[in-house]
C-alpha cells in the first residue's frame, strides 16, 4: 500500500503542475474588461468602426431618439475618445459599411431617410471626399464590407421592403471606389443581411444573417470564397445559435462570433474557430451587457466590443479582451473586481492556515483536505490556475518541513 506520505506528495506535485499548465489557457478563456463604461460619444448601433493610423474609429450610426450621425471620433486606447467632426461631407447614416484600403478610411452605402449606394474615403477622418454617388450596386443597408485580394468587397444587404427581392446576395469589388465589378448575381449563400463577414486563411467568410422576415429565416451557416463567385458552404449549423446582428473579428489567427440576435433575445455569448467549421464557446461569461448592433475590432492585440444597443438602451460603452487574461487584482469601476479577489485570497490563506496548525499535529491527510478547501475556494472564483499553483506549492513545502520533522 502507498504511503500518506506519498499520496500527499503525488496530490501536490499533479495539483503544482496542473497550475503551471493551465497558467498557458487557450482561447476558450477570454477575460473582458470595461475600457469605459461611458464614452463621450452618444450611445449608438449599427455605427462602423475600424483601426485606422493606430487608433479604432467609430462612425455615425443611430441614438436612442432615432437621431442619425455622421460624427467621427477616434480613440488610442478605448478610454480616451477624440471628436473631430460631428458633420462630416458624408450624410447622417446608420446601416453602413466601413474599411481601410489604401491608407485611406471608406464609408459605403447605409440609409439616410434613404437607401445609399454612395462611396466616401478620407485620409484624416476630417476631410472626406466622394468617389461616387451612385456605385454599380444597388442602394442598400446593413451589407457587409472586406479588404481582399488588394480590392474592396460588398457582400449581400437589404434594399428595404419585405419581398425576398428586398434581400441580396450579390458581390461586388472595387480597386478604387468608383469602378465596381460584380463576380455574382448570385452567391452559394442565401440573399440575407444582418450577416457578418470576415478574411481569414486568405478566404473571405459569410456568417450567419437572415434571408427573410420570419423567425425561422434567422441562419448560423458558414460559408467561404477565394474569388467571390464560388462560394463553398463550411457548415449549415454551426454551434453558435441561427441569429442576426452577430459581430465577427479575427483574432490571433482564430475566427470570433460575438453576440447577436437569435431572436427570443439577444445574446452575449462568445465562440470561436480554427476552420470555420468547429465551433468552440468561450469558457468565461461575458460581463458586458446583451446587445445587438455592436461593432468588434482586434486592436493592440485585444478584441475590442464598442457601442451597441437593446430595446430603450443604446450603449456608449467600450470593452476589451485578450484570451489567457486571468482575472486579477487592478483599478476597478466596479468595487467587485477588486474585493471578491481579496475575500477569496483572505478565505483561502485561513484555511490554509488550518490545514498548516493541522499538520504540526502530524495529521497530513487532514491538513491536505483543509488546504484543497482553499484551494476550492479560489476555483470558484475563477482563478484557478494560481489556486492549483499556490497550493501545490504550499502543499510541497508542509510535505518538505514534515519529513525532516520540522512540523
Amino acid at each position: 500500500m502507498f504511503s500518506k506520505q506519498s499520496i500527499v506528495l503525488t496530490a501536490a506535485i499533479t495539483i503544482f503542475i496542473l497550475g503551471i499548465g493551465s497558467s498557458f489557457i487557450n482561447a476558450s478563456s477570454v477575460h473582458w474588461r470595461p475600457a469605459t463604461t461611458n464614452a463621450p460619444w452618444e450611445g449608438r448601433y449599427v455605427h462602423t468602426s475600424v483601426v485606422f493610423d493606430n487608433k479604432m474609429w467609430i462612425m455615425g450610426g443611430l441614438t436612442i431618439d432615432e437621431v442619425l450621425l455622421n460624427d467621427v471620433w477616434y480613440s488610442i486606447n478605448g478610454t480616451d475618445w477624440e471628436n473631430i467632426g460631428n458633420n462630416a461631407q458624408w450624410s447622417a447614416r446608420y446601416g453602413h459599411v466601413s474599411v481601410v484600403f489604401n491608407d485611406k478610411i471608406w464609408v459605403m452605402g447605409g440609409y439616410d431617410n434613404a437607401f445609399k449606394n454612395d462611396v466616401w474615403y478620407s485620409s484624416d477622418g476630417v476631410t472626406w471626399t466622394q468617389a461616387t454617388a451612385s456605385a454599380g450596386w444597388s442602394p442598400r443597408s446593413l451589407p457587409t464590407a472586406v479588404v481582399f485580394d488588394g480590392k474592396m468587397w460588398i457582400m449581400g444587404g437589404w434594399e428595404g421592403g419585405e419581398l425576398p427581392s428586398a434581400y441580396k446576395n450579390d458581390v461586388w469589388y472595387s480597386s478604387n471606389g468608383i469602378n465596381w465589378t460584380q463576380t455574382t448575381s448570385s452567391a452559394g449563400w442565401s440573399a440575407r443581411t444582418l450577416h457578418a463577414s470576415v478574411v481569414f486563411g486568405g478566404k473571405m467568410w459569410v456568417l450567419g444573417g437572415r434571408d427573410g422576415v420570419n423567425e425561422g429565416d434567422r441562419k448560423n451557416d458558414v460559408w467561404f470564397s477565394t474569388d467571390g463567385t464560388t462560394w463553398v458552404e463550411k457548415t449549415s449549423n454551426a454551434g453558435w445559435s441561427k441569429r442576426t446582428h452577430l459581430a465577427a473579428v479575427v483574432f490571433e489567427n482564430i475566427m470570433w462570433v460575438i453576440g447577436g440576435y437569435p431572436g427570443y433575445a439577444p445574446e452575449s455569448d462568445v465562440w470561436y474557430s480554427s476552420n470555420g467549421k468547429d465551433w468552440t464557446a468561450s469558457s468565461w461569461s461575458s460581463a458586458w451587457s446583451v446587445r445587438i448592433g455592436h461593432r468588434v475590432l482586434e486592436f493592440d492585440n485585444k478584441m475590442w466590443i464598442i457601442g451597441g444597443a437593446i430595446e430603450a438602451e443604446f450603449y456608449d460603452d467600450v470593452w476589451f479582451s485578450s484570451p489567457g487574461a486571468v482575472p486579477t487584482v487592478t483599478p476597478a469601476e466596479d468595487p467587485s473586481e477588486i474585493i471578491m479577489p481579496l475575500m477569496g485570497i483572505g478565505f483561502s490563506m485561513m484555511f490554509m492556515g488550518v490545514g498548516y496548525g493541522i499538520t504540526r499535529g502530524k495529521n497530513i491527510l487532514a491538513a491536505f483536505v483543509f488546504l484543497n478547501i482553499g484551494f476550492l475556494t479560489f476555483w470558484f472564483l475563477g482563478m484557478i490556475p494560481s489556486a492549483m499553483v499556490i497550493i501545490g506549492f504550499v502543499i510541497l513545502i508542509l510535505y518538505a518541513l514534515h519529513e525532516r520533522e520540522i512540523i
